[in-house]
């Protein structure tokens, strides 16, 4: 269900932020390669909620998590379970987050990084409401600093607390997935329609060939 925002509401809204983003690991050297356990926390201010990465694309905006340079190469995200209620300001039945959220990610270095710093960085994409107003849909940028070490040892395995469900698991790049799907399934439609209208052609030209031949056959039949 589509959202509208008033003029007046992006105005106020411009002024509003209820949610703090920040991106925390508890290792800091990492050799090329290994895969990062990343901690993306949403801390929320009292009256407003967040909703989760799974809410449902009919209703209020679920959050979205990418990773915006090319030193991931992989990544798989965990949230804990949500809050079902039906929303007040909304009246749609929605998966919300309020006070603190924690989102989990494994992300896998790309095995080329060069040694040396290197900055992480998550962009986030979220709607926030109250029980009386929604905030227009908001973009930012989360990131911090790893050292690339080829000599570093490799981060200890994700041991995540109880009620956690994995949300996505990407085999390559959020990106190139992305946008490689359209353009697949556009191609695919397209082949499919000309195949139709292929064998739709050939069946019709056989049809009249078999008509032709049928009819003229039964006019040689019947002269004496």
């Amino acid at each position: 269900m589509p959202l509208v925002f008033t003029f007046a509401s992006l105005l106020h809204g411009a002024r509003l932020d209820p949610v703090r983003w920040t991106l925390l690991s508890d290792t800091v050297a990492n050799p090329p390669g290994s895969t990062v356990v990343l901690r993306l926390t949403a801390t929320i201010e009292p009256t407003w909620h967040l909703y989760s990465l799974t809410n449902s694309d009919q209703g209020p905006f679920p959050t979205t998590v990418e990773f915006a340079d090319a030193g991931v190469t992989k990544t798989r995200i965990f949230q804990p379970t949500p809050q079902h209620r039906i929303d007040r300001a909304l009246g749609l039945d929605a998966e919300i987050f309020e006070d603190k959220v924690v989102v989990f990610i494994l992300a896998s270095l790309n095995q080329n990084l060069k040694q040396g710093a290197h900055d992480l960085t998550v962009k986030v994409r979220y709607s926030v409401c109250d029980d009386r107003r929604c905030l227009p849909p908001r973009e930012k940028i989360a990131s911090m600093q790893v050292t690339i070490d080829s000599k570093a040892p490799f981060p200890p395995n994700l041991r995540l607390p109880a009620g956690y469900e994995l949300v996505r698991a990407d085999a390559s790049s959020p990106h190139a997935t992305r946008a490689a799907l359209p353009y697949v399934t556009g191609i695919a439609i397209a082949l499919l329609v000309c195949g139709a209208f292929i064998a739709l052609f050939f069946g019709m030209r056989i049809t009249k060939e078999d008509l032709f031949r049928q009819s003229s056959s039964s006019q040689e039949q019947s002269r004496p």
